[in-house]
């Protein structure tokens, strides 16, 4: 997310008519849950959001929907001393998350968990809740079928059952800092290369750590500044140069200047490599109207970096 209005949805009374509404107005993100709207919220706003793929939409586990309990009594995912209508145990977690995706008709682009404190009374509980679900939703990330996730609270925080630091501690338990992932590499660069007319590399020749959002925004002078860590982690060999040289396609002279002085990593076989992938990155991103001027010099420096990986 960041700091422009989303559409919410809760106590919405018709969802997809203010939805659709907030859309028309420039609203480019959506929040809802599944217990939002008696349990209809999330498949009310799918024909909104078919029609509007660049709107971003995020979703909830945690409370579980009266209309969904039976359901998930049945598939065995809702444990006896959990069935109080609030549940983050993994199993549901996942089943809750996989119904999720078919209402919305895609995978929604965060994820939060819905009120951890909710019938807690101590420190303790909700710290072993939060770290059993953040193992599933990093795993779901990994997977592809969540883009990244958070917590969306009511009073854990100004209740002190919780700071933002002991979230961002159980966030990093038992996960190496990643900026780009296999996994999304494998889903996102046959789909957004396709136009090469070739199978298309998506293992790197390396990784390597890299700042993660290199471009010109998040540089200082006159003397060198590097601002913005927040992203950092592994990535592709020569991610940050490839980052850097992508945003430039817009302006061919400075384009130029940033492969001539970085021509060490952009001519390696990684940073072809390391190319594609930031170029992948782009071109989703201008499905939901980001980066919309570069997308024309981003595919024929796709199509130059793939000539000279395949011509042998």
């Amino acid at each position: 997310m960041n700091d422009r209005l989303a559409a919410g949805t809760y106590r919405c009374r018709d969802v997809a008519r203010s939805v659709a509404a907030a859309m028309n107005v420039g609203v480019t993100w959506v929040d809802t849950a599944p217990n939002y709207a008696s349990g209809t919220a999330e498949a009310s706003l799918r024909s909104v959001l078919e029609a509007c793929p660049q709107v971003r939409v995020s979703t909830k586990v945690g409370f579980v929907p009266d209309s969904d309990r039976p359901a998930a009594r049945d598939a065995g995912v809702l444990p006896h001393d959990r069935d109080r209508g609030h549940c983050l145990a993994r199993p549901y977690i996942a089943w809750q998350l996989a119904r999720s995706r078919a209402r919305l008709g895609r995978a929604p682009d965060l994820v939060f968990v819905h009120n951890p404190e909710h019938d807690r009374a101590d420190r303790a509980d909700p710290s072993r809740t939060l770290t059993e679900a953040f193992e599933e939703l990093e795993r779901s990330a990994d997977a592809g079928d969540i883009g990244g996730y958070g917590v969306a609270t009511w009073s854990g925080l100004s209740s002190g059952m919780f700071t933002v630091s002991d979230l961002t501690a159980l966030a990093e338990v038992r996960t190496d800092r990643m900026a780009v992932r296999q996994a999304y590499l494998d889903r996102a660069m046959p789909k957004y290369l396709a136009f090469l007319g070739g199978p298309v590399p998506t293992a790197p020749p390396a990784w390597s750590t890299a700042h993660g959002d290199l471009h010109w925004a998040n540089l200082a002078g006159p003397e060198l500044g590097i601002l913005d860590w927040e992203g950092w982690g592994a990535a592709p060999v020569g991610y940050d140069a490839a980052l850097l040289h992508a945003y430039s396609t817009g302006a061919p002279e400075t384009a130029e200047r940033v492969r001539r002085e970085l021509s060490a990593l952009l001519d390696s076989e990684g940073g072809r490599f390391a190319e594609l992938v930031v170029i992948t990155e782009l071109l989703q991103s201008a499905e939901r109207g980001d980066n919309l001027q570069l997308v024309p010099a981003l595919r024929q420096r796709a199509e130059d970096v793939w000539h000279r990986m395949t011509v042998r």
